[in-house]
C-alpha cells in the first residue's frame, strides 16, 4: 500500500491499486466518509496512550485477524485535474479477498481465492494469469514505526461509533520517503520544492482490541509545471471476524466466466 502511494507520486496521473477483500452474499458497503471529527485539532490528551506504545501490537493484532471488511479512497488534484480511486470489500484469510475498485467511476472486482484470481467488468469476468502476489493490508508500515514518536498530538476520537484513539503530526515529504523507502525516488523528482512539500498523518486504534482501524495521509506541495498538488489517502478497517463473511465458490465465478461472452 505504501508502495503504491510512492509510485503514484511519481507519475501523477494514472490511477490503479489491486487492493483486496472476500466476496460474501451481501454487497460490502461503499467508501464511507470520514467521521466528523476527524480533522478538528484538540489538544493532547494524557489518558491517550504514545504510540510508540500500542502500535506494535496494533499492527500485530490487525495482521492476526482473519476476516474483516475495509473501505478507502485515494482522491489526488494538481492543477485542475482530479483524479479519485475508491475501494470497499473484505478479506478471508489466507485463502482469499474480494475487492470493489472504482478508478474515476469505472467499476471494477477483483476476487482471488487460493491459486486463483479473477476480474470482473462491465458484468465479464476474467481470470487473471500471473503468479500469485500476497496482499498484506497491515504490511509495509515500518514507516509508521519509525515516525510514531512524531504523531503527538493525541485525541479520542471515534470510528463508526466505536471509541478510538487518534494519533496525528506532520512530517516532510523527504522525510516521509526517506523512512517509508522511496525505491530510490528522490523528493525533488515527485515535487518541485522537497523543502514546501509535506505529508499529514493521522492514525486511529481501538482501544480495546488494539487494532489499526483508520488511517489517512496527506500529501502536498508545489509540483513542477502544474502547481500545487494535494492527496488524501484514507483506509479504514473494521467488523473484525465477522461471522457474516462468507467464500464465494470458485466454481461459480468459473460458471461466470463460461456464461461470459467473449471479448
Amino acid at each position: 500500500m505504501v508502495l503504491f502511494v510512492i509510485l503514484f507520486l511519481a507519475s501523477v496521473g494514472s490511477a490503479a491499486l489491486l487492493h483486496t477483500g472476500d466476496y460474501v452474499s451481501a454487497q460490502p458497503p461503499g467508501p464511507l466518509e470520514p467521521d466528523g471529527e476527524a480533522g478538528e485539532a484538540e489538544p493532547s490528551h494524557p489518558d491517550v496512550p504514545d504510540l510508540e506504545t500500542v502500535l506494535s501490537k496494533a499492527l500485530e493484532g490487525s495482521a492476526a485477524a482473519e476476516r474483516f471488511w475495509y473501505t478507502g479512497w485515494i482522491a489526488t488534484y494538481h492543477g485542475k485535474r482530479q483524479v479519485n480511486s475508491m475501494f470497499d470489500g473484505v478479506m478471508h484469510l489466507p485463502e482469499g479477498y474480494v475487492s470493489n475498485v472504482r478508478v474515476n467511476a469505472n467499476p471494477l472486482r477483483f476476487f482471488r481465492w487460493e491459486d486463483a484470481l479473477y476480474s470482473e467488468e462491465r458484468g465479464i469476468w476474467r481470470e487473471e494469469g500471473g503468479a500469485r502476489t500476497e496482499l498484506d493490508p497491515f504490511g509495509g508500515f515500518e514507516w509508521l514505526e519509525i515516525l510514531a514518536p512524531e504523531l503527538n498530538r493525541t485525541h479520542r476520537g471515534n470510528v463508526l461509533g466505536l471509541p478510538a484513539w487518534v494519533y496525528a503530526g506532520e512530517v516532510s515529504l523527504a522525510r516521509w520517503l526517506e523512512v517509508a523507502g522511496g525505491e530510490g525516488i528522490a523528493p525533488s523528482e515527485i515535487l518541485g520544492s522537497p523543502g514546501e512539500a509535506t505529508v499529514a498523518i493521522e492514525v486511529r486504534i481501538d482501544p480495546a482490541d488494539r487494532r489499526l482501524v483508520e488511517y489517512t495521509l496527506e500529501f502536498e506541495g508545489p509540483l513542477p509545471g502544474v502547481g500545487w498538488f494535494h492527496q488524501e489517502v484514507f483506509f479504514r478497517f473494521y467488523r473484525f471476524e465477522d461471522p457474516s463473511i462468507e467464500p464465494l465458490r470458485v466454481e461459480e465465478i468459473r460458471e461466470h466466466i463460461r456464461r461470459s461472452p467473449g471479448d
